[in-house]
């Protein structure tokens, strides 16, 4: 049964036959869309807290235009620290966001597609099953027997056979009306000759609908003019309840809606062969003729099957989209293999005659099909579509139709062919089809598998067009599909999709298999893997703990990209890092072409292990940009700056568009100075041709470029390596170009310069004699050389001199970001009396206070035993720029003799200890009015305040934390700790705690508000030694607390590289600091270990509260800076012999600031201990009666609500989970606020009372009488995340 669901108050239903207008040739200039709805007021894609936590920017108005076409987008490119996206533990697996609003498609208006539990399984199997054999009534005879065809829909019963036999070959087209529609629930069978229009607001295939295939010979148009028509009509939604004899009835009790003017397959089967399998759809363009009137194609077979009156396309041979032309066919002659126009196309075409090859030669498609599905008004927006809906396991085959002005542009889910949640689809074919001037893309697949879409044909399209939609569908195979005219929508479905930047193929599962396709003119990108999860789709079963960024490549073979306004091929936003297992596993572009391009031929963002081998890119602005890529390899593969075709064109005035980079720039590849990773990029045997001539409009041109944009720390370590390069037609001065990188100006303005280039030509590619080329305005470079540097010559270009047999190892070391030292020099001497100086480089980030490093960069051989190294201020005095954290070096020379820099002993000139070591924190009382010295994450921004604590002027607070990895830190000098061992060191400072909203709370220490504090001491390599402090702090509403901890330290600090504090945990809370500082007691005055927290006006004279212990988190070396995860120690600052998995420099495989994986590090202590270990504070509301209890008291009641383990075989110790994954695995447990807990644990007494393994009570409660309210809370009783924390196992903690 069909229901219209009305969602209008007035519905006008008519019925309007609009013809098509034929077109002879014309020349493509089609408007573009105007008025496209921006996107840049939100997010630009769905993910959980973590990934906002990390990629703040996506929501800058800023960052949002970074995929706009316009010149000079490049300056607004995202960037995103790689380092930071790791989702958990387990590579493979992360959260899906379960919001419904973020969710792709939401049940806005009853639209229901969002719903994942609906099977429809095929009528084959029920009452179908011998529906192949039974014999078929007429078409007329059926509707005859119709008593209400006139006022219902017209149903096909289940088993029954009807053929739509009404027209006889000859005979003119017959219009068939059915104004209420026609559900196919046995079998429809329409042969090959019908000339037939349907006019139907909807065809719902609950059985069969087979269209049989024409006769061998059979052209496009037919000779007969036999042609099938459906126009579907109306503006009524769709909803329907399954028939009952299918089987499928119960999964529409609640009619399930699928829009207006729809074929909707549900649980039924298409079977459409609507053209000769042996008939090409595209193919290139052979020769031209003389008058632009006769072609013939690369397939000669086309001038078989393609008839008089077809309509054709050209694709652009421009380095635009809209540059296509198209034409129609007059005749045809299949023994020369030649196809004659009606009128001559407007502008010459490039052939494979013309000497280019096929790689350059246009595309040429049919733009006929003898079936056509469309709307009954062509000049909407609002077209018909095809859903095949939730129809698992039911082999389709849709082949030879034209899908002409469907989708609705804005609606969700409405497309012009939709698998819809329908799984593992293996044995589905979708080919030979037309999509025409589409309103909303193309083909999609949504929560669907293993289905074969091949040589299709899209040309004037509205958004994505060839799409995987939610990161969710597996193995599905695009092969020798082509996409041309792809366009910016005017209206999106929603702000969070991307289709105002519409990629020809949008892919966002890997798995994807990509063949032999061709992307021929997008407004946008032609390929863009944007490997993302959205629900519903991640929320399939196969779906589960998988995160798309990670999972392995299916496959990227020779696909073409061509004459798009942006990006020929883009792996953007996030990035790809193809992961099996937690093993990385490089993903291989086979074949890869793409020329013409306005933006990057190739764009690899924030990707990792990526592999092109063979291909061709030429004529780009950019052929290959790789942005924060490491490991990535080019193997094979022809760079053309300027082709021989380019000038060709523009010799004869036939390319009306191209483009230059920046400032007038044509470049081939180029790579990061400071990528991630010892490998940057990898050039086996590439050829770079024509970068001498930098075309009429570009000023200059370079095979090779170095970055000027985002360069982060400023100095080059960017590890590249050639094998087998060669230049052709490119001179020395145009072979690589580091001027711009080197020349950028400093911050706030841009975010060079760029220092410290040392490129490795260990084959002598560049110059024909194997050495280095290295930065002319950075003497170090040179100084330290055996011969001084005299043996290196200016290169042709300048910026650069080449040194002969130099053998210089990177290196990194990386000091104090502050400010106060930005004019400090780091003066370097060998053994033989060299001196030289370098300066420094602050880690540039996107918000203007997070400078979390600064950075030297040295280049040095290794022939000097020693290198002395020390500071100076700008009048050249001995200076300290308040700690030097790390060392790192970078891969050995490739061709040098050893010894290497790496194997040299550096000795560090320390100040005298008294001058660095007497105040380890400049800055702790803010009263400079600036946070010089502290630093934040990239988020919260840190900021001043006013007043600070206890009349104080200043006092730092931080901005929004929505993570608790949002982190505020201080480094110390890590060489005064190195003479302190087994000494007494005193840790104090003032604290507050406010919501995101800026409203003061009380936080009782260990719950969730609270903020922690971590003091540890680490290796220079980032290895833990001690855990000198953690603990959490309790905080009241209005009032600083005041902290002070007096601790004895390790007696071996030898190692020491590392030391400094942090304060995390404590999400959407922000925090209030002053008067921090901390202070060196000698051995002999070493009082007791226990922190105080006083509120302030609070008296206190003894120490107070013994240490809770939290997870552990290091203050990392890497430059990302995150928190990284390492064994608890206690507070007494005993030496751990815990070692971190992050070597010095790289980022944590592990999330920042996960939980210790101990059991102990999830637990603190209870109220009754805190209580018991702070004698003076206990006195302040010790024996007070309950009207006496003041507010630094609160009074408990005698016993509290608590859920419990009904039995002891529910009990279980979940606690000892770290990870969600296993938390969730277990039967009673709950993984709540990153932690693991028995499901009883906090529950309410209702809910406590439905859990079947639960039950309420009453428990004494550790608060009872009158509490300090720090410790037991406003309510005076352990809170339910406080209780659960406590240390109870099995269900007993957490009252309620």
């Amino acid at each position: 049964m069909i229901k219209r669901v009305v969602q209008r108050t007035i519905v006008l239903i008519f019925f309007l036959h609009v013809p098509d207008v034929a077109s002879g040739s014309s020349y493509g200039e089609a408007p573009q869309a105007a008025g496209a709805a921006p996107i840049y007021d939100s997010p630009f894609y769905d993910d959980d807290e973590r990934a906002r936590s990390i990629f703040p920017e996506l929501g800058h108005p800023k960052y949002r235009k970074i995929f706009l076409e316009e010149p000079g987008y490049e300056e607004l490119l995202d960037e995103f620290d790689r380092s930071d996206d790791e989702p958990n533990n387990n590579y493979e697996r992360s959260d899906v966001t379960s919001d419904p609003a973020t969710s792709d498609e939401s049940a806005e208006g009853g639209y229901d597609l969002r719903r994942m539990d609906k099977v429809f399984m095929s009528t084959l199997k029920t009452c179908n099953a011998n529906i192949t054999s039974a014999a078929c009534a007429s078409w007329s005879d059926f509707v005859a027997s119709q008593e209400d065809a006139c006022t219902a829909e017209i149903k096909i019963p289940c088993g029954t056979c009807v053929t739509l036999d009404v027209t006889a070959p000859g005979n003119p087209l017959t219009t068939i009306r059915l104004p209420h529609g026609l559900n196919i629930v046995g079998k429809l069978h329409i042969p090959e000759h019908a000339k037939v229009e349907i006019i139907t607001p909807f065809v719902l295939v609950q059985g069969i609908l087979r269209v049989d295939p024409p006769a061998t010979g059979t052209t496009i148009p037919r000779g007969d003019a036999a042609k099938v028509t459906i126009t579907l009509t109306g503006e009524t939604d769709i909803s329907f309840k399954l028939d009952e004899e299918t089987g499928n009835s119960m999964q529409c009790m609640t009619p399930c809606n699928v829009g207006s003017k729809v074929v909707a397959v549900a649980g039924g089967t298409l079977d459409v062969n609507a053209i000769d399998e042996r008939c090409p759809t595209w193919t290139k363009l052979s020769t031209l003729s003389a008058d632009k009137r006769v072609v013939t194609l690369t397939d000669g077979a086309a001038s078989r099957c393609w008839g008089a009156g077809a309509e054709i396309l050209f694709t652009p041979e421009d380095s635009a989209a809209v540059f296509w032309e198209t034409a129609v066919v007059a005749s045809t002659d299949p023994s020369l293999g030649t196809i004659t126009l009606v009128e001559p196309l407007v502008k010459r075409k490039t052939s494979v005659a013309d000497g280019y090859g096929a790689i350059l030669a246009v595309e040429v498609a049919l733009l006929e099909r003898n079936v056509v599905i469309r709307p009954d008004d062509t000049l909407s927006l609002i077209g018909g579509h095809v859903i095949i809906y939730h129809s698992p396991s039911i082999p389709q085959k849709v082949e030879g139709v034209e899908l002409y002005k469907m989708g609705q542009q804005g609606n969700i889910g409405r497309y012009p062919l939709h698998y819809h949640m329908s799984e593992d689809c293996e044995g589905s074919l979708i080919s030979k089809n037309l999509v025409r001037a589409s309103n909303q893309r193309c083909i999609v697949m949504h929560g669907t598998h293993k289905v074969t879409i091949s040589d299709n044909v899209a040309f004037d399209t509205f958004g994505h067009c060839y799409m995987t939609e939610d990161g969710a569908e597996w193995s599905n195979v695009f092969r020798n599909n082509l996409g041309a005219y792809t366009r910016k929508p005017a209206k999106l479905i929603r702000s969070t999709e991307s289709d105002n930047f519409p990629a020809t193929f949008w892919i966002t599962q890997p798995s994807t298999h990509l063949i032999g396709n061709v992307a021929a003119g997008s407004e946008s990108s032609g390929f863009w893997l944007e490997a993302k999860g959205r629900l519903p789709g991640m929320g399939l079963a196969i779906n589960v703990g998988v995160t798309p960024r990670f999972v392995a490549l299916g496959s990227f073979v020779n696909n073409t990209s061509h004459s798009n306004n942006g990006n020929g091929i883009a792996l953007y936003p996030i990035g790809y890092v193809p992961r099996v297992g937690r093993e990385s596993k490089q993903a291989v572009l086979k074949n890869v072409v793409t020329f013409k391009n306005t933006g990057n031929g190739v764009f690899l963002h924030s990707s990792e292990n990526i592999k092109i081998e063979g291909g061709y890119f030429g004529d780009n602005k950019i052929s290959m940009r790789n942005f924060r890529v490491p490991k990535v390899v080019v193997e094979d593969v022809t760079v053309v700056g300027t082709s021989n075709n380019m000038r060709q064109l523009m010799a004869e005035d036939r390319i009306r568009d191209i483009w230059c980079w920046g400032n007038g720039e044509r470049v081939g590849i180029t790579f990061n100075p400071n990528a991630p990773g010892d490998q940057q990029i990898v050039l086996n045997r590439v050829s770079f041709h024509n970068f001498d001539d930098a075309g009429p409009k570009c000023s200059d041109a370079h095979a090779l470029f170095v970055e000027s944009e985002q360069v982060r720390e400023g100095i080059y370590n960017g590890q590249v390596k050639f094998s087998g390069v060669t230049f052709t037609n490119t001179s020395e001065e145009h072979r690589v170009d580091v001027c711009r990188s080197m020349n950028t100006p400093p911050p706030p303005k841009e975010e060079g310069p760029v220092t410290n280039i040392a490129i490795e030509d260990h084959e002598g590619a560049f110059t024909g004699v194997p050495g280095f080329l290295v930065q002319e305005n950075d003497s170090a470079l040179r100084t330290f050389l055996p011969d001084g540097g005299d043996s290196c010559r200016l290169m042709a270009g300048g910026c650069l001199y080449f040194c002969p047999d130099a053998c210089l190892q990177l290196a990194t070391v990386v000091i104090n970001p502050n400010v106060k030292y930005a004019k400090y020099r780091m003066s370097i001497t060998d053994d033989s009396g060299n001196v030289d100086y370098k300066i420094r480089q602050v880690h540039k980030e996107w918000n203007d206070n997070f400078n979390e490093n600064a950075f030297i960069g040295v280049a040095l051989p290794g022939h000097s035993s020693t290198y002395r190294m020390s500071f100076v201020d700008e009048h050249d005095n001995p200076a300290w720029p308040g700690f030097v954290k790390s060392i790192s070096y970078g891969r050995r020379p490739m061709n040098c003799a050893t010894p290497h820099f790496q194997d040299s002993a550096i000795i560090w000139d320390y100040p005298a200890p008294g001058v660095r070591c007497n105040s380890l924190m400049n800055n702790g009382d803010f009263e400079l009015g600036s946070i010089l010295g502290w630093q934040g994450s990239k988020t919260p921004k840190l900021e001043m305040m006013q007043p600070g604590a206890d009349g104080s002027q200043w006092a730092l607070q931080t901005g929004e934390r929505n993570s608790k990895w949002a982190t505020v830190r201080y480094f110390f000098d890590p060489s005064c700790f190195r003479s302190w061992g087994g000494e007494v060191v005193r840790l104090s400072g003032k604290i507050r705690t406010r919501t995101n909203k800026g409203d003061d709370v009380t936080c009782v220490s260990g719950s969730q508000c609270a903020p922690k504090l971590n003091f540890q001491l680490k290796t220079q390599s980032a290895s833990l030694i001690a855990s000198v402090v953690e603990t959490s702090i309790g905080t009241v509403a209005g009032e600083w607390t005041h902290f002070e901890t007096e601790v004895t330290l390790p007696a071996n600090l030898q190692e020491v590289g590392q030391a400094g504090i942090m304060f995390w945990d404590a999400s959407k809370y922000r925090f209030l600091l002053d008067d921090w500082n901390i202070v060196h007691i000698k051995g002999e005055n070493a009082p007791s270990e226990q922190p105080t927290e006083v509120p302030s006006g609070a008296l206190s004279s003894s120490p107070s509260a013994k240490m809770s212990v939290s997870p552990t988190v290091s203050l990392s070396s890497s430059p990302s800076g995150t928190p990284t995860t390492f064994p608890s120690a206690k507070h007494s600052g005993a030496p751990s012999s815990a070692t971190s998995d992050v070597p010095s420099g790289s980022s944590s495989a592990v999330p920042s600031g996960a939980p210790s994986s101990s059991p102990s590090a999830e637990m603190s202590p209870s109220p009754t201990d805190l209580l018991s270990s702070v004698p003076s504070l206990k006195d302040l509301c010790a024996n007070l009666k309950k009207n006496q209890c003041n507010t630094k008291c609160v009074w408990g009641p005698k016993k509290v609500k608590a859920c419990l383990v009904k039995k002891k075989i529910f009990e279980h110790d979940c606690a000892q989970y770290t990870e969600k994954s296993l938390c969730k695995e277990e039967k009673y447990c709950k993984f709540v606020d990153r932690r693991c807990f028995h499901k009883c644990d906090g529950l309410a007494k209702k809910k406590c009372r439905k859990a079947q393994h639960c039950k309420p009570a009453k428990i004494a409660n550790p608060c009872f009488g009158c509490q300090l309210v720090t410790t037991c809370g406003p309510g005076g009783r352990l809170s339910g995340a406080a209780g659960a924390a406590r240390g109870d196992r099995g269900g007993h903690g957490g009252p309620d």
